[in-house]
């Protein structure tokens, strides 16, 4: 933070953190429900496997990524969440801590970015769009509870780079960057929600945690 400044990963991170601190009130809940941490930027990083020890999580969080090259600078989502599909497995129906429930919470902009040599070669500018939501379908297929926080980007008409990728006509419902949404609520439903300033992202995984009570308890 500079001069009062949040950066988005920073307000990412307090959500997460707000999460975190609503399981921690409950004995139920901080006894039952497991935490894992991934971040996607030029790789998939596991920064936490699951645990009970929120405070693991919490000093773990992303810090900001220090891009030295194109390949570093990209986000190549659809490259990466396989991986991901893998690590977090199939889900139980709850009735043992051998059967878990599980759900993914993803906070994103929701944009596939191959490599920042889009800059320079034209040919690679029409990747940058929307991911490829197919793999909600595979959540699903395995019992995966699925929700998605898009924090959006904003038009800048003024920005050239904006105008060569995301203000491109997209195919869904207008410029590339309005096809986002539209797809992410399509992957997610009723656990997708728009988060464009700091209150809404900060509450948002509280809030889809609790909207989609994945966690039932037994005896």
């Amino acid at each position: 933070m500079s001069k009062g400044i949040e950066l988005r990963y920073q307000v990412v991170n307090q959500g997460v953190q707000n999460l975190l601190s609503y399981l921690n009130s409950s004995s139920s809940l901080k006894s039952h429900v497991k935490v894992g941490l991934w971040s996607f930027d030029d790789n998939l990083t596991q920064l936490t496997a699951p645990t009970y020890s929120y405070s693991a999580v919490s000093s773990n969080f992303p810090a900001p990524a220090l891009a030295s090259t194109d390949a570093s600078a990209a986000t190549p989502f659809n490259s990466l969440i396989s991986s991901f599909i893998n690590a977090v497995g199939t889900a139980g129906d709850g009735s043992s801590s051998s059967s878990p429930q599980k759900m993914v919470i993803i906070a994103t902009d929701g944009v596939n970015d191959p490599t920042r040599g889009w800059v320079s070669d034209p040919s690679l500018r029409p990747q940058v769009k929307v991911f490829d939501t197919a793999f909600c379908t595979t959540f699903k297929t395995k019992g995966v509870t699925v929700a998605i926080i898009n924090t959006p980007y904003y038009p800048m008409t003024w920005d050239w780079g904006y105008n060569v990728t995301l203000g491109q006509p997209g195919s869904l419902g207008g410029a590339t960057r309005v096809d986002i949404p539209i797809a992410l609520s399509a992957c997610a439903g009723k656990y997708f929600t728009v988060a464009s300033d700091v209150a809404s992202i900060q509450s948002a995984f509280t809030k889809l945690f609790v909207a989609s009570s994945p966690i039932r308890l037994t005896n």
